[in-house]
């Protein structure tokens, strides 16, 4: 980086694909091969969006002004793990229809984004809310210091709608944390029909192994939950 605060990369990639970037600020960017970009950004002033122009800026800046977006409508988990059942399902809701809109819109003002990184992005609006329903009872216990929440079988009626058979979602961190926590989820569900299935050997890993291979259609979804179950339990 120059005296002036200048600097310039290049770097090979061979598929389009989000990125971290950290040079003062932090942000995420999404690249493609051959973009081309110049951005500008005062790391001095965090609340001021960075700036892309440039073969790529159209998805950049919205990304920038999506971040922005976050910062207001998002709160710390703790106060929006504190909140009770029915307030956390309405603010969360509510979160995912704001980002929803604000594609749509930023959509219409400067034309449609591609296919994949349109998908990409709602993707990763849907999966970071089925993230958030799957922390709720565990994180509300903690922040809250109220055990006494146990959703019903109706509360987890969301996991209906995640799609366990598109093998994009293999890249998707939203979707790979949410996998793990279906897993667990399936696992206690066992247990407490069955909690003789406890004394098993290596049990936890044992039960959400055989619940991959019996709930998980896809291959590749399959394979990378069992991987990394194994992984785990030899780390362990």
């Amino acid at each position: 980086v120059s005296p002036g605060g200048n600097f310039k990369t290049t770097f090979e990639i061979d598929e389009e694909a989000y990125f971290d970037f950290y040079c003062g600020r932090n942000a995420m960017l999404y690249l493609c091969p051959g973009d081309s970009m110049h951005l500008s950004f005062n790391a001095e002033k965090p609340e001021e969006k960075i700036k892309f122009t440039g073969n790529g800026a159209v998805v950049n800046n919205y990304l920038a002004e999506k971040k922005l977006l976050f910062t207001k409508i998002v709160p710390g988990e703790e106060e929006l793990y504190s909140l009770k059942q029915n307030a956390f399902l309405l603010k969360i809701d509510s979160i995912k229809e704001q980002f929803m809109v604000k594609q749509k819109n930023f959509e219409d003002s400067t034309g449609p984004f591609s296919a994949s990184f349109r998908k990409m992005n709602s993707d990763n609006t849907f999966y970071a809310w089925v993230e958030r329903c799957f922390n709720y009872p565990e994180y509300h216990n903690y922040y809250a210091h109220d055990d006494s929440v146990k959703p019903g079988d109706s509360y987890y009626d969301f996991i209906k709608q995640i799609d366990f058979n598109d093998s994009e979602l293999v890249k998707n961190s939203y979707f790979i944390r949410s996998l793990y926590k279906f897993l667990h989820y399936q696992k206690e569900k066992e247990f407490k029909n069955d909690s003789a299935l406890k004394s098993m050997d290596n049990a936890e890993t044992a039960v959400q192994f055989r619940l991959a291979k019996e709930l998980l259609p896809q291959a590749k979804i399959r394979n990378l939950a069992m991987v990394n179950l194994l992984s785990a339990h030899i780390r362990n």
